[in-house]
């Protein structure tokens, strides 16, 4: 689904990108999830499509929105009808390369009272993939091969609960939960090459990891409405998230003279309480909102590191690997906003104000960082509509605050290929414009223009210290980023529907790494098409096919990435049941696909197998039957500020 989604592109390894980056949020309904915080690609492989209604990119939110998420907002539009009674859904599913799968959903209304759920689980067995790392360096070279086998269970549920006190009050209540338990077992031979390309020392690594990562977030609302004018709103809100992720991994050598086993833990997550008060004013043609908001998160990180002694046939704690981190960050915002409608134009314009206050410090040694700092964000949009089209342009600045996986100072130790993030991360601040054209006749296209400029962006880089690599994120560098896309849905005839999106950027990125300068700079773009024709009795067939040609970061750039979907479904029972079944990449079973970093001291190359033929097989049913649509407060806590339309974007519709 996401692949058909405009702006939104999903590169070899199912990373998720918006407009090519991958700093933005995701939201679930307008809020923030526990569900997608941790690791969003996994948890989307899971979710039954049955139960969304649209998925939408906002380009340029609103000032009722947090600023975080320097390419804008990714929202999850789930399907909540509730016509008075009651009505689910069930499915199963089997994919060749993820496993089996189930989910369900219900939802019931009964005058006042309204409840919704849903939930799955899936399960993937242990199938080994092929990788390779390698560094060159003028005085040495290094390459690691093996395999890597995933396996893990993970399951997932939410549920909210409406009552209408009267035609003025109302309280919702929301909870969610996800839990991931798993291990990864990797295998490999390193070999170690001098500077004359001559073998000289060779030997196995085994690693085996096992993890476990979840969360939950509760929520309550309480919105009141007004008899002179039910539109006018007051809306008070409470959230609590929590986000935890354990790993403990094994490491042993075999062929090293001496033995140099040790073993890794990391306790690490996310806890954050968040309280907001909205109120929307509308006037005739004008409508008022304004609303204040405080967040207070915690990021937390406990590691430890054991090494073998050979003396006393022992694991030791290794001091220099073992700490507590605790980030504390609050995050206190006020915004006002307006918005003018007349007959052909539309105006909003608004302001967010945002004050931030961090203190971190390690348990072990008196290493304190504090930090606080304010930022003034505006937005500004302008629509003016014609018969059959519109045009839209924006402008606002967003903010790429860090989170727990880019300031963990937890070392994930590869032998000699070691990755942590940095406890002193500032935040980056992007200015956005987007520019965009739409015509609706009998199908649409949307084309859309948009510059952005970014300062003291957080980059991901990599530096090389004896004969180890060392990868971080690292506050360096400037990015301009010139894209236009367009998005076509067009029926070629009743029974046959296209669908076309291509999106061509130009990216200038510079940085400073090792006291050393970088520059980057090309075109990135991706292209991709998708063909549906509906037969007789409720058969549909669909074809998907794209290209992308690769992911620019500051060091270097990932490998191109093409795809081919194929599916064919049924509907049956008066529509109440679905078969559907889909074959992906089906002439190739395997793909590779890599990155490669380049310096001046060395160019290191990580490539990994992945499963390119899949096939799947998924059955739903559907049950009951619902008039009224369950009520939702219309104002909600939406935590889209930290590392994430009707006229604010584009909505993807599926």
């Amino acid at each position: 689904m996401m692949r058909k989604v405009p702006l939104i592109s999903i590169d070899g390894d199912d990373n998720i990108q918006v407009k090519g980056s991958s700093s933005y949020k995701i939201l679930i309904d307008g809020r923030p999830s526990s569900l997608v915080a941790r690791n969003p690609k996994e948890v989307l492989k899971n979710m039954s499509a049955l139960n969304i209604l649209r998925i939408e990119v906002i380009t340029t939110p609103p000032a009722k929105y947090d600023s975080e998420g320097l390419a804008g907002i990714i929202n999850i539009v789930t399907n909540k009808k509730m016509p008075g009674g009651y009505n689910g859904s069930v499915g199963t599913k089997y994919n060749t390369a993820f496993g089996p799968g189930t989910s369900a959903s219900f939802t019931l209304k009964n005058k006042k009272f309204g409840f919704s759920t849903s939930g799955g689980l899936s399960h993937r067995g242990a199938q080994s993939l092929s990788f390779t790392e390698s560094r060159s360096a003028p005085l040495n070279q290094f390459e690691q091969s093996g395999s890597r086998a995933y396996k893990g269970t993970f399951g997932y549920m939410s549920a909210e609960l409406s009552y209408d006190i009267d035609t003025l009050n109302l309280i919702t209540v929301s909870m969610a939960y996800n839990k991931n338990d798993g291990n990864i077992v990797i295998g490999s031979s390193n070999d170690r090459f001098d500077q004359f390309n001559i073998l000289n020392q060779s030997y196995r690594w085994d690693n085996t990891i096992d993890y476990r990562w979840g969360g939950y977030d509760l929520g309550f609302n309480y919105q009141l409405g007004f008899k002179k004018n039910k539109s006018r709103l007051l809306t008070a809100s409470y959230r609590t998230i929590s986000n935890k992720d354990d790993q403990f991994a094994e490491n042993s050598f075999y062929g090293l003279a001496s033995p140099v086993d040790y073993r890794q833990q990391n306790k690490s997550g996310t806890k954050e309480q968040t309280i907001q008060l909205d109120y929307a004013h509308p006037l005739k043609k004008l409508n008022i909102e304004g609303g204040l908001k405080a967040i207070s998160r915690n990021n937390f990180s406990d590691y430890g590191m054991q090494n073998f002694d050979s003396a006393s046939q022992a694991f030791i704690i290794n001091i220099n690997g073992t700490n507590i981190f605790d980030y504390q960050q609050d995050v206190i915002s006020f915004y006002n906003s307006y918005q003018l409608k007349l007959d052909n134009w539309g105006f909003k314009a608004g302001l967010r104000l945002e004050r931030t206050v961090v203190d971190a410090n390690f348990a072990s040694i008196s290493n304190k960082f504090k930090l606080d700092y304010s930022n003034f964000i505006p937005s500004v949009s302008v629509q003016r509509k014609f018969k059959q089209s519109s045009l839209n342009f924006g402008y606002t600045q967003r903010i790429q605050r860090p989170g727990i996986l880019q300031l963990n100072p937890y070392q994930e130790i590869r032998d000699k290929f070691v990755s942590s993030g940095n406890t002193e991360l500032l935040p980056a601040l992007s200015n956005n414009f987007d520019l965009s054209y739409s015509m609706f006749k009998k199908g649409s296209i949307v084309t859309n223009l948009s510059y952005s400029f970014t300062n003291n962006t957080i980059q991901n880089v990599t530096t090389l210290r004896g004969d180890t690599s060392y990868t971080t994120f690292a506050n360096t560098g400037k990015n301009k980023n010139l894209s236009a896309s367009m998005n076509v849905n067009y029926p070629l005839t009743k029974r046959l529907q296209l669908y076309l999106f291509p999106l061509i950027s130009y990216l200038n990125m510079e940085g400073m790494v090792n006291n050393k300068v970088y520059k980057n700079e090309g075109i990135q773009w991706i292209a991709y098409t998708y063909l549906s024709y509906k037969f007789d009795k409720d058969w549909q067939v669909g074809f998907n096919i794209g290209y992308q040609n690769g992911v620019m970061f500051l060091q270097g750039k990932s490998d191109p990435y093409n795809w081919t979907v194929m599916s064919l479904s049924k509907d049956f029972l008066k529509k109440k049941a679905s078969l559907s079944a889909l074959i992906y990449n089906p002439f190739e079973r395997f793909a590779n696909w890599g990155v490669e970093t380049k310096s001046p001291e060395f160019t290191l190359r990580k490539d990994h197998a992945q499963f390119y033929r899949q096939a799947g097989l998924s059955f739903n049913y559907r049950f009951g039957k619902l008039k009224d649509q369950l009520n939702k407060n219309k104002r909600g806590i939406n935590n889209d500020d930290n590392s994430g339309r009707k006229n604010r974007g584009i909505v993807g519709e599926l």
